[in-house]
């Protein structure tokens, strides 16, 4: 076994152990389903447009972004904090192979807990959630897994990424929408003139290679700061 499939594995195993971490993700996966089905079931209909608009809101700038960082900004930044990290230093494992490993098991907690119910809820208002929730997994996962390996409070400074970049700065127009991860995932949701409360419109090329380029460019950093960082 590789030993990016051996810190997959421990990783997984590691991020699924925390109960109440799991609790709040279900929870906010959970509803986005009930949701859906209630506004479906709703005596005026709802139209796609308005299902759109609710799983950007809800979906991509609240469930993933914040889901995200809850899982991936803890997938090797509680182990620097606990001062645990060095049990897998000392393990002949390049840093390239711990990144990768490490941000796979990010990404399949994410996607399994969090992406698939989104899509589910996307089938229930039949809006096309596949593309755009998984791509900003991906985007997400990468930027908070290099947080929490980087910084000494992630978790402070992911929100406050969120709350600000993402969703303020990142509503004041086309121009700002585009550095924002939100923007290209919505635009593989949103069609051609619905409104959706936040600025789209991004290329379909480019809603794919942004969110994937963030991705890698997370893992690059997240294994440069295991490189860099030293034992206790």
């Amino acid at each position: 076994m590789s030993s990016a499939a051996r810190i997959f594995g421990f990783m997984t195993r590691k991020l699924l152990r925390d109960w109440g971490r799991i609790a709040v993700l279900v929870v906010l996966a959970a509803l986005a389903i009930l949701i859906a089905a209630v506004m479906r079931a709703s005596d005026d209909g709802v139209t796609p447009e308005e299902g759109a608009g609710f799983l950007v809101w809800y979906g991509l700038s609240i469930v993933l972004p914040f889901g995200s960082l809850l899982v991936a900004a803890d997938a090797l930044g509680d182990l620097r904090d606990e001062r645990t990290l060095v049990y897998l230093w000392l393990r002949p494992l390049r840093a390239a192979s711990a990144a990768a490993g490490a941000g796979g098991g990010a990404l399949t907690v994410v996607v399994v807990l969090l992406a698939v119910p989104l899509i589910v809820a996307g089938e229930i208002l039949e809006v096309p959630m596949a593309g755009g929730a998984l791509l900003a997994a991906v985007a997400y996962v990468g930027v908070f897994l290099a947080f929490g390996m980087l910084l000494s409070r992630p978790l402070l400074v992911g929100l406050l990424l969120l709350l600000v970049w993402e969703n303020v700065i990142g509503s004041l127009s086309a121009a700002t929408a585009r550095l924002t991860i939100r923007s290209y995932a919505a635009s593989l949701v949103v069609e051609e003139g619905w409104d959706v409360g936040t600025p789209v419109g991004r290329s379909l090329a480019a809603s794919i290679a942004v969110p994937l380029a963030v991705g890698a460019l997370g893992l690059l950093l997240a294994a440069w700061g295991w490189r860099r960082a030293e034992v206790p």
